[in-house]
């Protein structure tokens, strides 16, 4: 209003007339909210002084649209492309003090999402709401401090704000609440029945982040048999899955898995205790008498406490293979993605 005034200096005086687009109130000149044309934005008018919306609040439809500000300034729904098994699901900012975490589901032996055969173009996201509907809806994700998990498998959920599961094998989990430790894990199981085996993934993460992009691992009770007898049954009757197994995959800065590596435990290789696979492809199928990894990456590891896991071999120039807390729990499959890094911790890039 002071610079409104500074302007129209004259026409502010008591008992002078008001320039055009205000109007004089007790002896002042005020905008006019009929005129409205310079003042406001498009899609919005003066009301009370203020510039408010023309039309009620956008709401978009969380799991096809997001709100966007188009090139008039007005909030529109823009579709995501989410119709797809193609696109990433949605994923909701957190609160402070929470974590949202979303990403798909993984067949540990096939190195494939799990989705339904007929998912890949759906008319629309189709969330899971029964076994019934198959392939990732017979699995269902729950969500731990991953420390406490390493001391007690039958430690509580943490609260959070529900999981989604669809048919393409998308999930999120919202407003988690993150534990002191930052140490988050994320574990994979049945709805209903016996066929798979708890398996899990664990990071850390921090306040308000929105972790996108993650990569679950399911894994079959007849997947842990196969290793088990192709390795000439060392536990039996138990299974890998059984005993408790660190699954390490260990992959380029292309994400090409990596032969010739040594999983590693407190800085040390096991040769007692690793186990390694001879199959050409990325499929995890074949265990072998082989003491390093073959063409698919990957790394078994029994009997290991809680501690650093990395590896040895196979790294490029100046980066190491990326470390990180693992343990093997009987009855539990933990899967970890290994990285190269550089002398900063960061992902090394492609020569």
């Amino acid at each position: 209003m002071v610079a409104a005034c500074a302007i129209l200096a004259s026409a502010c005086l008591p008992g002078v007339e008001c320039d055009e687009g205000t109007i004089e109130v007790g002896g002042q000149c005020k905008f006019d909210g009929a005129f409205n044309d310079t003042r406001c934005g498009p899609g919005t008018h003066l009301e009370g002084g203020v510039c408010v919306p023309d039309l009620p609040p956008t709401i978009c439809e969380e799991e096809t649209t997001e709100e966007v500000v188009n090139k008039d300034g007005v909030i529109v729904c823009e579709g995501t492309g989410t119709d797809t098994c193609a696109a990433e699901i949605k994923c909701p900012s957190p609160r402070a003090g929470r974590v949202s975490i979303c990403g798909r589901l993984w067949d540990i032996e096939t190195q494939l999402p799990i989705q339904n055969g007929d998912a890949e173009t759906p008319a629309q996201p189709i969330v899971c709401a029964s076994v019934d509907q198959g392939g990732p809806c017979t699995r269902e994700v729950r969500v731990y401090d991953a420390l406490a998990f390493a001391s007690n498998p039958d430690t509580p959920q943490l609260p959070n704000d529900g999981v989604v599961i669809d048919e393409c094998g998308r999930f999120k989990i919202d407003n988690v609440m993150l534990p002191f430790s930052g140490a988050i894990g994320v574990a994979v199981d049945d709805v209903q029945g016996d066929d798979y085996a708890t398996t899990g993934i664990a990071f850390f993460a921090d306040s308000g982040e929105r972790r996108t992009q993650t990569r679950a691992y399911s894994t079959t009770h007849a997947t842990a048999q196969i290793w088990t007898d192709t390795a000439n049954p060392p536990f039996a009757p138990a299974t890998f899955a059984e005993k408790g197994v660190i699954v390490a995959i260990f992959r380029d800065p292309d994400g090409v898995p990596v032969e010739g590596v040594k999983i590693t435990a407190s800085g040390g290789t096991r040769p007692a205790d690793d186990y390694y696979f001879a199959d050409e492809d990325e499929q995890l199928t074949t265990v072998d008498t082989r003491d390093a990894t073959g063409p698919n990456g990957a790394a078994l590891l029994v009997s290991s406490s809680l501690g650093e896991h990395s590896g040895t071999g196979g790294e490029l120039f100046g980066c190491t293979w990326q470390s990180a807390l693992a343990i093997a729990i009987p009855g539990v499959v933990f899967a970890q993605d290994k990285v190269l890094v550089d002398a900063s911790d960061k992902p090394c890039v492609a020569e």
